[in-house]
């Protein structure tokens, strides 16, 4: 119905169902959804409320997901000299990484550990790395046996700075071992090769043989 200049005139009916669109829009429902709720003789208020709260849920986990990751991220960040946008990229791409190899319990599990070493120990336990694989590669080529006594030191060492940041965490190890092992040109990236690894994992598991009370 229409006036006589022509403009659209409204039934009480017409800005009722209005108002309903209005309402169903604000909580989130698309036009088309909002059409086939109206025109649904079956319409059921509870299952369309149902429907809503579970793509709420998950809006709400995807929003939780990326402010975690942001947070790690700006961590990360904040502990770093001035970063090129080239070295910021790559921390995100290590980010998204690590996270298909950690679960989000794994995750907060190492950031309180980390909260728990404090950011000079973490930086100590860091820059003693290099020196300790450069130790067991020098055995390795040496030829020295797993089970000899320098490289049983060299061992127990190398589990005790993993045990530092997992909090003796298994399962995390675990994890870093398959993340190293299926990625590795980060492992080059601190002297690790596939050779070096498996020898100190011999060692370590001559240690644990050892070190059996059993």
């Amino acid at each position: 119905m229409h006036s006589g200049a022509g403009h659209r005139l409204y039934s009480g009916k017409d800005i009722a169902r209005l108002q309903q669109i209005i309402s169903l829009k604000q909580l989130g429902f698309s036009l088309d959804e909002i059409g086939e709720l109206l025109d649904n003789p079956s319409f059921r208020p509870d299952k369309a409320i149902r429907m809503q709260l579970d793509r709420l849920v998950q809006q709400i986990r995807i929003q939780e997901d990326l402010r975690s990751r942001l947070e790690r991220l700006y961590e990360l960040v904040q502990a770093q000299r001035e970063l090129t946008g080239e070295e910021w990229i790559k921390i995100i791409e290590v980010m998204k990484m690590t996270e298909k190899y950690f679960t989000p319990e794994q995750m907060e599990k190492l950031k309180k550990q980390g909260e728990l070493l404090g950011t000079e120990k973490i930086k100590e336990v860091e820059n003693e790395w290099p020196s300790l694989i450069a130790n067991v590669r020098v055995e390795l080529k040496k030829g020295t046996p797993p089970d000899s006594p320098e490289v049983q030191l060299l061992a127990k060492r190398w589990k005790e700075l993993v045990n530092l940041f997992t909090g003796g965490d298994s399962s995390i190890t675990r994890s870093a071992e398959q993340y190293y092992a299926e990625n590795p040109d980060r492992a080059a990236e601190f002297g690790m090769d596939k050779e070096l690894w498996q020898y100190i994992s011999k060692a370590m598991a001559t240690s644990l043989v050892t070190d059996d009370p059993q």
